[in-house]
């Protein structure tokens, strides 16, 4: 598991985790305006 942390406090290790919390968020969001654009 060091590896991980080692790569997780890299430069490019914060930038895949900030992609990958951008995408989670974006699909998230796009998820309940579907679910609110069906319910009206």
């Amino acid at each position: 598991m060091g590896w991980f942390f080692r790569a997780l406090n890299s430069s490019i290790g914060k930038k895949f985790v900030m992609a990958i919390t951008g995408v989670c968020l974006l699909l998230f969001l796009i998820i309940h305006l579907v679910n609110n654009l069906t319910l009206f």
